[in-house]
C-alpha cells in the first residue's frame, strides 16, 4: 500500500477523486448540450449530489459510539425548526443561504483532502491555507460579475448575480496572475509530494475553468457536484473499510443501494409539491414549509455532521487516518 495516498494507491486516488469531472468538462466542450441530458442530470444531480448526503448515515446513525451522542438527535430538530420558520415566515434568502452554504462545504472538503495528504507526508499545510481558500473562492466571486445564464439549483434568485462590469476583465486578469504565480510555487516546491500537489492544484484549475470560462451556471456547477459527491462516497466507503474491517466490494454496494433508496423516497415525497419557490409563496403555508424543510434537511445535516465526524478528535476518524 502506498502510504502517501488515501485509498491505497496514487492511481486509485486519481481515478476516484479527479477523473470524472475532467471527462465532464471535456464533454461539455465537445457537446455543449450534454449537461442537460436527462440521464446525466439524474445521475449527477439526484444520485451523486443529493445521494452523497445520505451516505453520512454510515458514519453517524449506523455507528453505535456516534448514535449515543445527543447532538445527533437535538441538531436535526433544531435545524428543522429553523428552516421551517424561515420558510413559513416568508423571510427571503433561504435558497441563497443553502446554495452558498453548499459552496462553503465544498471548499472545506477540498481543504480536508489536502490536509489528509499533508498529514501523510508530514507537511505543514497551514502555510498554504490562505492560498487554498483564496484561489478557490475568488473565481466564484468573479462569476457573480460575469454575464452568465443562470439555471436554478433551488430557486431562480438564489445567486446574487450582478452581470458584467467595467472591472470584470481586470478582476480576471489580476486573479490569473495570482493563480499562475501560486500554482507555479506549488508545482516546484520539492516538499510538496505529487498527491498533495494534485489535491492543491486540481480544485483551483476546475474552479478557473468552471467560473471564469463557462457562461451557464449549470455547466459550472455540474463538475463541482460530481467532484464533491463521488469523492465523499468513496471516502465514506474507505472509512467503513477501515473501522468495520470490510472490503470495498461489500460496503460500496450497500452504500450505493442505500443512497438510491433514499433519493427515490425523497423524490417520491416531492413529486407532487413544488417547494423550491420564492419564499413569499411559502409564507403561512404549513404543508409546503414542512415539506421544504424535510427536503433540505438531509443536506444541511450532512454539512453540519461533517464538522464532527471528520475532526481529529473523532475516535473513528483517528482510526481511519492511521496508515
Amino acid at each position: 500500500m502506498n502510504t502517501l495516498s488515501i485509498l491505497g494507491s496514487n492511481l486509485k486516488d486519481i481515478f476516484v477523486f479527479y477523473t470524472l469531472p475532467i471527462l465532464l468538462i471535456l464533454g461539455i466542450y465537445v457537446s455543449p448540450t450534454i449537461w442537460n441530458h436527462p440521464i446525466l442530470v439524474f445521475v449527477i444531480y439526484l444520485f451523486i449530489d443529493m445521494g452523497h448526503a445520505y451516505s453520512t448515515v454510515f458514519r453517524t446513525y449506523l455507528r453505535k459510539k456516534e448514535i449515543q451522542k445527543i447532538k445527533y438527535w437535538i441538531i436535526p430538530i433544531i435545524t428543522f425548526i429553523v428552516i421551517f420558520y424561515w420558510a413559513y415566515s416568508g423571510t427571503p434568502y433561504l435558497w441563497s443561504f443553502l446554495l452558498y452554504f453548499t459552496f462553503f462545504h465544498h471548499i472545506r472538503q477540498y481543504y480536508g483532502i489536502s490536509a489528509w495528504y499533508a498529514k501523510k507526508q508530514k507537511y505543514d499545510l497551514s502555510k498554504e491555507s490562505k492560498h487554498i481558500y483564496l484561489l478557490t473562492v475568488i473565481p466564484f466571486i468573479i462569476f457573480h460579475f460575469r454575464d452568465v445564464v443562470h439555471t436554478a439549483l433551488y430557486q431562480e434568485n438564489e445567486l446574487f448575480l450582478f452581470g458584467d462590469t467595467v472591472y470584470t476583465k481586470f478582476l480576471i486578469f489580476g486573479y490569473l496572475i495570482y493563480f499562475s504565480i501560486q500554482c507555479f510555487k506549488w508545482t516546484i516546491n520539492p516538499q510538496i509530494k505529487m498527491m498533495l500537489k494534485i489535491s492543491l492544484l486540481y480544485p483551483v484549475v476546475i474552479h478557473v475553468i468552471c467560473f471564469l470560462f463557462f457562461k451557464e451556471s449549470f455547466k459550472a456547477f455540474i463538475p463541482l457536484l460530481v467532484m464533491h459527491g463521488i469523492s465523499y462516497i468513496a471516502l465514506v466507503a474507505y472509512s467503513m473499510k477501515k473501522i468495520q474491517k470490510v472490503s470495498y466490494f461489500k460496503v460500496l454496494p450497500i452504500i450505493l443501494s442505500f443512497v438510491f433508496i433514499c433519493v427515490f423516497a425523497e423524490n417520491l415525497l416531492l413529486d407532487d409539491y413544488d417547494v423550491f419557490v420564492a419564499p413569499y409563496l411559502l409564507k403561512n403555508n404549513i404543508l409546503l414549509s414542512s415539506i421544504a424543510s424535510i427536503a433540505v434537511l438531509p443536506n444541511l445535516l450532512h454539512y453540519i455532521f461533517d464538522g464532527f465526524i471528520w475532526k481529529k478528535s473523532n475516535e473513528d476518524f483517528v482510526e481511519i487516518i492511521k496508515d
